[in-house]
């Protein structure tokens, strides 16, 4: 389990403007249908978005 834990603390995470709370960048944006007003600056949303080209 300890491995797993300092995995967690290396993962990379971006703050969520909407939520106030930080998600990994490997799960990324987590509502991409709902609305949001930081959508437009958002890099979760940025790399979902990436993903799909």
């Amino acid at each position: 389990m300890k491995e797993q834990e300092k995995k967690e603390e290396r993962e990379e995470r971006l703050y969520c403007e909407k939520y106030q709370e930080w998600v990994p960048v490997i799960k990324g944006c987590m509502h991409l249908k709902d609305y949001c007003q930081y959508r437009k600056h958002c890099l979760l949303y940025i790399k979902a978005k990436f993903k799909e080209f």
